[in-house]
């Protein structure tokens, strides 16, 4: 048992009991299981159970299991699938899938990057939290770059939760951009707001972000580059202006800067 650094709660990470071989599911970016440095080959089928189950948060029965995987056929041939897929699995070297005769799980001794990325969004969209150095070293290294099995475009069951993923992961980037800001760790702060705009071009929470982190650092250019580049983004692809707030993101804030960056900066001037 150790303690997770990002939540401080106690939680199991270790975890083969038998050779402490860690293992670990990952479904932000592309598909993967491993033991210890070792990738898993799990096939096609088993990553489509085992993608589901990871992000269950509780067991799922074998009937839901079945119906959701294979949709499109009889309830016999689909259950004769799932019954298939957990045999090839039960061969693997290291237990990936719990099973009843009613219902599958995760074994808990699996870390799951998804489950890391939710934890850390409790923390970090918790007002009230204060992190630590310690936790924010942890953010950092977390994966906030990728989204939710971005290659498996045809699981239909898939669509609301990559939606939920995306949304939660832009969001935990603007905040520990915040919070890093705060900590003056400029540098990934920047790289935050970075992550978060390429994710979404047109999100505007994300370009104050980014304004946010270089006015902190002092690059006035930087911030005023960005906000000319957002607003002929939006005008061109969504024939729109940003919202005041987006203005008061540089507003007043440029009096210090180079006479020539003042010069350039041409505000929006919204009329009432």
């Amino acid at each position: 048992m150790r303690r997770s650094v990002v939540s401080g709660q106690s939680v199991e990470q270790n975890v083969n009991s038998s050779d402490g071989t860690v293992l670990r599911v990952r479904l932000l970016g592309a598909f993967g299981v491993s033991a210890g440095p070792h990738l898993l080959s799990i096939g096609v089928a088993g990553q489509r159970l085992v993608a589901m189950l990871a992000l269950a948060e509780q067991s799922v029965s074998r009937s839901r299991a079945a119906a959701t995987l294979w949709p499109d056929i009889p309830e016999s041939r689909a259950s004769a699938n799932l019954r298939a897929t957990l045999w090839r699995l039960l061969r693997l070297p290291h237990r990936i899938v719990e099973a009843t005769p009613f219902e599958l799980r995760l074994p808990p001794d699996w870390q799951v990057d998804t489950r890391e990325l939710v934890a850390l969004a409790r923390l970090l969209l918790d007002r009230t939290s204060v992190l630590t150095d310690a936790q924010l070293s942890a953010a950092i290294r977390i994966n906030l770059y990728e989204d939710l099995l971005p290659n498996h475009t045809n699981e239909a069951w898939l669509h609301p939760e990559r939606e939920r993923f995306r949304q939660l992961r832009l969001h935990c980037l603007e905040a520990l951009c915040e919070r890093l800001t705060s900590a003056r760790w400029h540098g990934a702060a920047v790289d935050c707001a970075l992550a978060a705009v390429r994710a979404d071009p047109h999100r505007e929470s994300a370009s104050i972000a980014l304004i946010n982190a270089h006015l902190a650092q002092g690059n006035y250019r930087d911030a005023v580059r960005h906000y000319d580049a957002y607003r002929s983004r939006l005008r061109q692809d969504l024939g729109a202006e940003p919202s005041p707030m987006f203005n008061q993101a540089l507003l007043g804030r440029t009096q210090t800067a180079a006479p020539d960056i003042q010069r350039n900066f041409n505000p929006i001037r919204y009329t009432t």
